[in-house]
């Protein structure tokens, strides 16, 4: 049977293309003492640590307990709701400040997958249009982990939960993504890590999904079967070139 054409590619970004090497809880408790040390430098005075633990708190529970219809918390509304419980408002540039001295935390702990940059390459050299949707609550973050990986070129946009307020596996973010490029879903596939955000997502949007599973959640399982598996994204144009996915 002859392949079919599937030419238009979605990719998650944390787990899939990009890999976390640190401690994700030590790491959130040095990024919310960030906002503290800001704050001091500024003048601002408040309980040592109470902004930081709340910070930390109102972090955990975003990350352990989503919000049920998918809604995206920006961590610039996050860090001003916690920030307004002391009466402290910050301005647009100052706001903006702290959340670059935040994500420098984070940022330095994200790696790209060593066989990344060389099957996006291959992707976009065999003609496939790819694009990027992330979960994540800041939408510069997103650019600057990209942009530091190098692999911005490969990819014709990047689509950042917190810029359309709603988180995958919501069918608004696909179809956004697919706005961009005035694609049908049965012409798109995702690749991703997670079950219930990438892959139940996706399917459920009409879009062929793809898990990865090198670094896929312990324990999770996508809710019906992903039209095809793969454990490295090297695996990934080979595989495109015999798939016939099934509708």
């Amino acid at each position: 049977m002859k392949p079919t054409r599937i030419p238009y590619l979605l990719f998650d970004l944390g787990g899939t293309l990009l890999y976390f090497d640190g401690d994700w809880s030590q790491t959130i408790r040095r990024f919310s003492q960030r906002l503290e040390d800001r704050l001091t430098a500024w003048g601002y005075t408040f309980p040592a640590g109470q902004i930081a633990a709340e910070l930390f708190d109102r972090n955990q529970d975003h990350h352990l307990e989503p919000d049920p219809e998918y809604r995206e918390l920006a961590t610039a509304d996050l860090v001003t709701e916690v920030l307004a419980q002391h009466h402290i408002q910050l301005s647009s540039s100052r706001l903006r400040l702290a959340l670059a001295a935040m994500y420098a935390v984070s940022e330095a702990q994200w790696w790209p997958e060593a066989d990344a940059a060389l099957t996006l390459r291959q992707l976009r050299s065999e003609g496939y249009r790819l694009g990027v949707v992330s979960n994540a609550g800041d939408t510069l973050d997103v650019h600057a982990l990209v942009q530091k990986a190098g692999l911005r070129s490969y990819f014709d946009f990047i689509l950042v939960s917190a810029s359309l307020g709603l988180t995958k596996p919501h069918p608004a973010i696909y179809q956004r993504a697919l706005a961009h490029w005035g694609a049908l879903p049965h012409q798109t596939a995702m690749i991703g890590d997670t079950p219930l955000a990438d892959i139940d997502g996706a399917r459920g949007f009409g879009i062929h999904p793809i898990w990865i599973t090198r670094r896929a959640p312990q324990g999770q399982q996508p809710s019906q079967p992903p039209a095809a598996v793969i454990q490295t994204l090297a695996e990934l144009p080979p595989l495109l070139r015999t798939w016939n996915p099934q509708p």
